[in-house]
């Protein structure tokens, strides 16, 4: 093939634009994916938001159920009724702690409870009046 100089303008125009094409057509192949993958991305970063959504919320109940575990175990040792365990505030162990002491002054509790009735059998010295004591017990059981 010999060699012809190109000596207009729109000679050079179309030896470059067939460049130029040739160029475009090796780029647009390796780009043909590009709204395949956009699409991709975008329904990466909604799934990640949700994932992110969800370990906030995630967390968020573990301090909860955290927090919650810390007042049942403040309220054992001030010995505040089981009930009002969650009335105790804070977020912090010191915070629960602090007000777990304020709620006990309140209360007034100062040692543990008595028991509801005795449940130790009377000492009788007279066998007859143990054993009428006893079949009375049986009696009120019924």
């Amino acid at each position: 093939m010999p060699f012809t100089p190109i000596e207009t303008q729109e000679d050079f125009d179309a030896a470059v634009q067939s460049r130029l094409d040739q160029r475009e057509k090796e780029i647009r192949g390796e780009y043909a994916d590009y709204e395949d993958l956009k699409t991709q991305v975008a329904g990466f970063a909604g799934t990640e938001q949700q994932y992110k959504d969800q370990i906030a919320n995630l967390e968020k109940e573990k301090a909860q159920s955290a927090a919650t575990v810390i007042r049942y175990k403040k309220a054992g040792e001030y010995r505040i009724p089981m009930g009002m365990a969650d009335r105790l505030k804070g977020e912090t162990e010191e915070e629960i702690d602090a007000d777990a002491k304020m709620m006990a002054k309140l209360i007034g509790r100062r040692g543990g409870t008595q028991p509801l009735r005795d449940n130790e059998p009377p000492v009788e010295k007279n066998e007859k009046r143990a054993a009428l004591r006893g079949m009375l017990a049986k009696m009120k059981e019924d």
